[in-house]
Parts: structure tokens; C-alpha cells; sequence
């Protein structure tokens, strides 16, 4: 099947299926147009066990298998084949188990396809939480960004300062392929072995390409509740595993000296080295102080419990507002009217992971 879209959801997969599928299904129910291109870099013949893609021919959908490794360093590589093989104009880079809002990734690529300046477009940064009531049924509950900018300046280096100022991630949005084409090579050539680091180098990047916006819609819905998660993982030991490493310090050098020789005359390049390690340290002492050994030793002791349940639940209940007729919350009292105008898309991934089946 063919799609007059300019644009590709870039599914990068590794070894959890249950999920591809369960993404594969929702984006079926909905009969989706964009393109969509697979990249599995699990296990050799796992996927086939649980997908057969027969099932979704109404699906524009390619699937490529990149090869299997457990080498952090050349995660980059299976992103850049597949955007190498990818013919669109803007690729969207998503998760199995997230959701999207398709209609409003269209919109992001009619403003890119008008704004030949901007690297980028996504909607607002949302965390959605899907926890169970029952066996049946669950409540949904939403975090929405303190911010939501867009970087407007013209010069890179004024857009590196302006994205330091409120660091409003861009990985999860409509990407320029060519913009994310060079930000992919720079990662499998580096072999990057920080997640927490690449993330950001992936944001900085984008907008030394090009300005973002950044519409008041929800477009990407992230999940946080998912224990298999790679960054959710990846962050359990943050000082042993990302600060302490020795690789830390030389991959930030490693960045900064690479933007430094684009812009090498750029006499606000120095305050925008200062900000960086200025975001790091800041990053590193909030770590450190929700790190708490006490409230830590506790969370192991409950977790994956009856109590953790309750717990969050009663947590939720407290600090999130209600959105009336929905059992869907939110933690911004202000931000009522923005989900009211993507309530039948949130209404709906809520009704389908009520009636999908549990794993």
C-alpha cells in the first residue's frame, strides 16, 4: 500500500515483541497512512515468532533487520542504515511502546514542508502512565512539560544557548532526514557509549541543523512505566554507569570540540561550553539528591508489589487533577485545555489498553 506522506515513523526494536506487536495492532485499529519502517536489532529469528506481517498489509509498512549485537557503542548504526534506506523528507523516531497521535505528526509535516529553516517539529514532551485498577481496566495518568519553547534564533550558536536554557528534548519529533541523517553518522562513528549523553548530543545537534517548534498538541505519548525499557535500565546506577565512567568526560569533549571547529569564530561559543558543563553539574546534583539510599532501599523492598500499587495510586490520586468524565489525570492544573483538544485520541489509546490483552 502506498502513502502520499512525507513522512516515516523510524520503529527501532530490540527483543521486546510483545510490544511491537501490541504498537502494530493500535496503529492497524487506527489505519494509519504514514510510512512506517521496522528496524529490529534483537535476536536473530525471534520477531517471526510473535509477528507475522501479513497481518498488517493495510499498513505502510517496511521491516529491516539489522544485525544483532549487545554492544551499547554500535546502537547508532542500525539508526543510520535505516535512515539510509528511508526516502521521506522527515522521519519521526519512536519506541514499541509509546503511542502516537498521528493527525499532529501531519501537522508538524506541513509546518516543516512550508519552514525550510527548521530542523525539526514535534508537540509537547508527555509521560503517560497506565496503571491497573483491576485485571480489566486501568486509569491513565498524564505528565506535561513545565515549558514548551520553540528555538527561533537564526545563528546555531545563539540556538545551542537558547536549547541549554530549558532543555526541551527533541528526540521523540518529526526530524529533516538529512539533519538527522549527519546526527546519526556523527553517533555510530563516535560509538557512543552513554545513553544519557547521546540523548543530549541528538537535541544540540538538531538545533546546530536548525530551529524547532514546538506545538501545543500531543503527539508522541511516552510511556513511563515500562521496566524494560533501555534508558529506564541504562539510568538505574547513573553515577557508576554514566558520571563515573571514564568515558564520560571524553565523549562530552568529544562533542563539544566537534561544534567548536563549525564554529570556531563564534565568540559566544565559550559561554556556550560553560552552560553545557553548567547543565551537567546541575543534572548530576539533582541525581544525587532524589538518589536517596533510605527512599531507595524502600522502593526495592516493595517493588513489583501489591503495596507499590497502593502506594502509587495514592500518590497519583493526591498530586494529579482529574479530567471530569474521564479516568484520565494530569499533573498541570493549567493544562486542562490542552488535553481537552487530543481527548478523543488520548480516550482512545486508553479504551484499547483496557481491551488489549496484559503482558
Amino acid at each position: 500500500m502506498s502513502s502520499l506522506s512525507q513522512s516515516t515513523i523510524l520503529l527501532t526494536i530490540y527483543n521486546r515483541y510483545n510490544f511491537t506487536k501490541r504498537w502494530l495492532d493500535y496503529a492497524k485499529e487506527k489505519n494509519f497512512k504514514i510510512n512506517i519502517f521496522i528496524c529490529d536489532g534483537g535476536k536473530d529469528g525471534e520477531f517471526n515468532k510473535i509477528i507475522d506481517l501479513n497481518t498488517y498489509k493495510s499498513l505502510n509498512l517496511k521491516y529491516y533487520k539489522s544485525k544483532y549485537t549487545k554492544d551499547f557503542g554500535l546502537m547508532f548504526n542500525k539508526f543510520y542504515e535505516a535512515v539510509k534506506q528511508i526516502k521521506t523528507n522527515f522521519i519521526y523516531l519512536a519506541e514499541d511502546d509509546d503511542f502516537i497521535i498521528e493527525k499532529n505528526i501531519f501537522k508538524s509535516e506541513r509546518f516543516l514542508i512550508k519552514n525550510k529553516d527548521y530542523s525539526s517539529s514535534g508537540g509537547l514532551n508527555v509521560n503517560l502512565e497506565y496503571l491497573l485498577i483491576n485485571k480489566k481496566k486501568g486509569k491513565i495518568f498524564i505528565r506535561l512539560p513545565e515549558k514548551n519553547l520553540n528555538i527561533l534564533r537564526n545563528k546555531p550558536v545563539e540556538r545551542l544557548l537558547d536549547g541549554l536554557k530549558f532543555v526541551n528534548s527533541n528526540y521523540n519529533t518529526l526530524h529533516r532526514r538529512e539533519s538527522l541523517e549527519k546526527i546519526l553518522f556523527f553517533l555510530k562513528n563516535k560509538k557512543y557509549q552513554n545513553l544519557y549523553i547521546t540523548e543530549l548530543v541528538i537535541y544540540l545537534y538538531s538545533l546546530f541543523n536548525g530551529k524547532c517548534k514546538r506545538f501545543n498538541h500531543l503527539e508522541y505519548l511516552k510511556f513511563d512505566n515500562i521496566k524494560h525499557s533501555a534508558s529506564k535500565n541504562f539510568s538505574r546506577d547513573f553515577l557508576n554507569k554514566i558520571v563515573l565512567n571514564k568515558s564520560f568526560s571524553q565523549e562530552n569533549y568529544y562533542f563539544l570540540n566537534f561544534l567548536n571547529k563549525k564554529i570556531i569564530k563564534d565568540k559566544n561559543f565559550d559561554k556556550f561550553k560553560k552552560s553545557y558543563f553548567l547543565l551537567l553539574e546541575a543534572d548530576l546534583k539533582f541525581r544525587l539528591k532524589k538518589n536517596n539510599k533510605l527512599e531507595t532501599f524502600i522502593r526495592n523492598k516493595i517493588k513489583n508489589s501489591f503495596v507499590e500499587k497502593f502506594v502509587k495510586l495514592i500518590y497519583r490520586y493526591y498530586k494529579f487533577y482529574n479530567l471530569k468524565d474521564y479516568d484520565i489525570y494530569y499533573d498541570k492544573r493549567n493544562s486542562k485545555s490542552l488535553l481537552l483538544n487530543d481527548i478523543k485520541d488520548i480516550s482512545q489509546i486508553y479504551e484499547f489498553l483496557n481491551d488489549y490483552k496484559k503482558f
